[in-house]
């Protein structure tokens, strides 16, 4: 299954807060430190403009080393998302998946990865450039009469199959993933993706969440505007960090925890993400969460983010073992550059050169503002 519903397929991000936009620096470690491989044939572009931020190589110690560890916050260590051995569905994710991957059931897309500071907020982003296609031109778009849809999930392939979570929800790899072990909890009945999440869908997902050793980012694309790809309901989960000895503070994180203390909330209220300049809401969960909770934290945030608009209206949800976020739509693109759920965690799937001198010159919050609803 594709991740994103176009052409331009979606994001894939995450970031953190800056200071002045300085570069990173990872902490210090017997760990020899190098940057992720970034493309020479992108040398030609100047992403180094002080008007729309700058790109920067990603650095940082290896996931497992003792010194990536330390650096976790606390928050996250308590609420089970810091590094523990594997659990039995891990493991069971990881044996599928490189069976898979093995046997071409599966397919990873090679990506160079790139961090791009929004300078205006701050905010720093992870591009994934997508090295096959790179240097190609997009396919024009197909002409004639339409290919029947098939539902991938019904029946799903058994090489993709990990396990059933319940009687109601299953747990497949994504067939074409650009981060390793990108899973779907899917419904095991057809149930619409316009369909609003219930307890039953949080269960699921939560029971992956928790297994993932240093926890993962869950989200839903619903409505045509959303960057949904398949009608047929389904979240999808993918582990943190989003780089490699990146932080595993999830994206938007500290946001959320600065919106929330600025409230003073309590319980699951829906916090307003003010310090944003597209409407957007979060709450923080507690360290014990239920499926019941959730849906409880989820009708409270989509009522909020949706006031006003029109009951159909396309929204993303992001989900950690922290914290809830609720997105609403106006858009599905922003240029040629297509939006789901992650694109407001923090990352941008990158097609081409057009995509990526698009995102350089525009700005990411930029992108997010003009896809998104104004407050």
């Amino acid at each position: 299954m594709q991740t994103t519903g176009r052409t331009c397929r979606a994001l894939w991000a995450g970031y953190q807060r800056l200071p002045d936009g300085k570069r990173i620096r990872a902490p210090s470690s017997s760990t020899t430190l190098r940057p992720l491989k970034v493309s020479q044939s992108l040398d030609a572009y100047n992403f180094n403009s002080p008007r729309h931020g700058k790109l920067v190589p990603l650095r940082g110690p290896q996931p497992n080393h003792p010194a990536a560890r330390a650096a976790l916050p606390m928050r996250f260590m308590e609420s089970g998302a810091a590094s523990t051995p594997a659990k039995p569905l891990w493991e069971a994710v990881l044996h599928r998946y490189a069976a898979a991957q093995q046997a071409g059931a599966a397919y990873q897309t090679e990506t160079d990865t790139q961090a791009l500071i929004d300078s205006q907020y701050g905010l720093r982003f992870i591009l994934r450039v997508a090295a096959a296609l790179r240097d190609k031109p997009k396919p024009p778009k197909a002409s004639g009469d339409k290919k029947e849809w098939r539902n991938p999930f019904l029946p799903y392939e058994p090489d993709l199959w990990v396990q059933h979570l319940s009687e109601t929800h299953t747990l497949l790899l994504n067939k074409f993933n650009v981060v390793a072990h990108h899973l779907l909890v899917v419904t095991r009945d057809f149930q619409s993706q316009l369909d609003p999440l219930n307890a039953r869908d949080f269960a699921a997902t939560l029971q992956v969440l928790q297994s993932m050793p240093q926890g993962g980012m869950a989200y839903y694309n619903c409505g045509s505007d959303s960057g949904a790809s398949q009608p047929h309901k389904h979240l999808q989960i993918v582990p943190l960090p989003f780089e490699e000895g990146g932080s595993a503070d999830p994206p938007f994180g500290q946001l959320v925890e600065e919106a929330w203390t600025a409230a003073q909330g309590s319980g699951l209220q829906a916090v307003a993400m003010r310090q944003l300049p597209f409407r957007s809401y979060c709450t923080l969960l507690p360290g014990r969460v239920t499926g019941e909770q959730l849906e409880k934290a989820f009708q409270g945030l989509h009522e909020a983010a949706t006031s006003g608009l029109e009951a159909s209206v396309s929204y993303n949800v992001l989900l950690t073992l922290r914290f809830m976020m609720v997105v609403p739509r106006r858009s599905e693109c922003c240029g040629p550059v297509a939006v789901n759920s992650l694109g407001y965690a923090g990352t941008l799937l990158v097609r081409s050169k057009e995509e990526l001198e698009f995102i350089h010159k525009k700005g990411p919050i930029a992108i997010l503002t003009e896809v998104g609803q104004p407050w």
